[in-house]
């Protein structure tokens, strides 16, 4: 709700403010359990767009067309979306486009549809450049259709989808003839894999930084810790580990505490859970809450890549290029993280 409460949604909603009454409207239909508070969303939503606001206008429209907690009415939705769209609100184009290509509510119209997803794109819409490159490269025979496709993918994922490096790497590698269309798709595929590795060491290290809060703040709960110490004894799954991490700190818990962790970890991997290989070898190269061995941390990385982790393959790939925990060998990181494209191709 953009920092707003219900409460002074309602207020200014009230008091006639048209981007507060499409608000409330949104969010009593989209919050709310009761049919009678989507009845109330309604009517603040017909008000907001009747008012001229135009993001009113397309969540009204695509409601009445759906039938998302509003009885269907699909000739007025299409006229309220479309009038949000030629407003020039992005996330109307974006469902009118989207509509318009599945046939979802509307009768299916290529043309029209890859119009609005294009206007939606040039306005900077990172989904709807997702949606039309993938589109575009489905249904295109033809070179300017392919080009096209390519292009939106490309923008998309230079803003930073994921599914588009994906999309874009794979399209690339399989469907280019020249090496210098391998060489990008295979380039895309890298950057997911690299992506991948620094959002798993950052969530890692995001758990283990808020055990730190724990003690600081005093809220650690020893209940909670005994409880969550009986289901590692008896799960050594990876979830648990991940939630006591929580309570982990090194030098507020005794060596005797960290041992247990160590030990659940190195029973769940000597079990066969790629995940707690993969999480206890990027412990040990990285030090979260855990003793640094480089060495150790290595071998269980590697057992969890030659299980197939593609994970696992990216965290090595990247450290020995970096020298990161690992030292620093560039044969050894490509390797690893060809291994890994290859996987995700």
């Amino acid at each position: 709700m953009y920092g707003h409460t219900l409460h002074e949604l309602s207020l200014a909603a009230q008091s006639g403010d048209v981007w507060a009454m499409g608000h409330l409207g949104f969010c009593l239909l989209g919050e709310a359990a009761l049919p009678s508070y989507w009845k109330e969303g309604e009517k603040w939503l017909r008000r907001s767009a009747q008012a001229g606001g135009k993001e009113a206008m397309g969540w009204l429209g695509y409601c009445l067309i759906t039938g998302y907690k509003l009885q269907k009415n699909i000739k007025e939705g299409e006229w309220w979306l479309r009038k949000a769209a030629e407003l020039g609100d992005v996330w109307a184009m974006d469902q009118l486009g989207t509509l318009l290509l599945s046939g979802h509510g509307l009768a299916k119209n290529f043309r029209e549809g890859e119009y609005w997803l294009d206007r939606a794109s040039v306005a900077g819409s990172i989904t709807s450049m997702l949606k039309l490159g993938k589109h575009l490269l489905h249904v295109g025979n033809y070179r300017e259709y392919r080009q096209k496709g390519e292009k939106w993918l490309r923008e998309a994922a230079k803003l930073g989808s994921y599914e588009a490096m994906i999309c874009l790497g794979n399209h690339l590698l399989k469907n280019t003839q020249n090496p210098k269309g391998k060489q990008e798709g295979a380039m895309w595929l890298l950057k997911v894999i690299e992506f991948e590795v620094k959002q798993y060491e950052f969530d890692l290290s995001q758990i283990c930084a808020q055990l730190i809060m724990e003690f600081m703040t005093s809220k650690n709960d020893p209940t909670k810790l005994e409880s969550l110490y009986r289901q590692i004894k008896k799960f050594s799954n990876v979830w648990t580990l991940r939630e006591i991490s929580r309570y982990i700190s090194s030098g507020d818990l005794s060596r005797c505490n960290i041992k247990i962790i160590r030990k659940a970890l190195y029973k769940a991997g000597e079990a066969g859970d790629i995940q707690a290989m993969r999480e206890l070898g990027t412990r040990m190269l990285g030090g979260y809450e855990m003793m640094k061995s480089p060495i150790e941390g290595e071998l269980w990385l590697q057992k969890a890549a030659d299980l197939g982790d593609r994970l696992a393959m990216g965290i090595l790939g990247v450290r020995f290029l970096k020298g990161e925990g690992l030292p620093k060998d560039k044969k050894e990181g490509v390797r690893w993280l060809g291994q890994a494209v290859r996987l995700l191709a």
